[in-house]
């Protein structure tokens, strides 16, 4: 089996244009990819990518090809009008409209049902911020989103608004930890067996619910979507 960098490099090979992926990137992808591999090839595997990138798609098919699924499906969403013959041949489903677009949002996620990997690589905050807003909430548990190129909000043309996407990430992350506000002073001592029902942590989000971490490479921030349990710590009794 190839891995996701040889068979972008074989793209290169043989002219595709369209590809401009970093290369630390590419092995940030097949890290989380090769964990959220199906162990029964009768799983479906969804993927959605949000690109102008025609290429990505097709690099994102030839990669989850090779695991020998009875079925997995990409949707490609882009903006600009694009020539998506090739995404066409290769099944790929194709859909048009703008990432600030909730009813647009909507109907991607009604197309792509419980969709496993979000990539994202539109590159402006506020395309950034209503993807995470409106999108990753409808991901499957265990689900996976990739915003690539995070450096652009650093560069003034890209903020189309405030907050920028990485002092928007700052949020989510203090979203995060209200599980350890004062209000759940000592709680933390407790099993979860001994816990009232979760709606008792009523000062959390659905965020904060339902991700399991943020992580921020070069250029890339990643969030990984689970349902979470109360975190609680074991300790001897003194």
């Amino acid at each position: 089996m190839k891995t996701i960098t040889q068979i972008y490099d074989k793209m290169l090979d043989d002219n595709y244009t369209g590809l401009d992926k970093w290369v630390h990137h590419l092995v940030i992808f097949e890290d989380y990819l090769t964990k959220l591999k199906p162990k029964n090839s009768l799983t479906k595997f969804n993927l959605v990518n949000i690109s102008e990138s025609v290429d990505s798609s097709i690099l994102f098919h030839n990669y989850l090809s090779q695991w020998n699924l009875e079925e997995f499906q990409i949707i490609h969403v882009h903006e600009n009008p694009k020539d998506v013959s090739e995404l066409k041949k290769l099944g790929i489903k194709t859909m048009q409209g703008s990432a600030e677009d909730e009813s647009f949002l909507r109907k991607v996620a009604s197309a792509a049902g419980s969709f496993d990997v979000l990539v994202d690589d539109t590159h402006y905050t506020n395309k950034q911020r209503t993807i995470v807003k409106f999108l990753y909430p409808r991901m499957a548990d265990n689900g996976v989103l990739f915003v690539e190129d995070t450096y652009l909000g650093l560069r003034k043309e890209y903020v189309t608004s405030k907050p920028s996407f990485l002092e928007y990430v700052q949020t989510l992350y203090r979203e995060l930890d209200d599980w350890h506000n004062n209000a759940m002073q000592d709680k933390q001592y407790q099993l979860p067996d001994q816990r009232r029902d979760i709606a008792e942590y009523r000062q959390l989000t659905q965020f904060a619910k339902n991700t399991k971490g943020i992580h921020l490479y070069n250029g890339l921030v990643v969030l990984e979507r689970l349902s979470i349990e109360p975190p609680y710590q074991k300790v001897r009794h003194w």
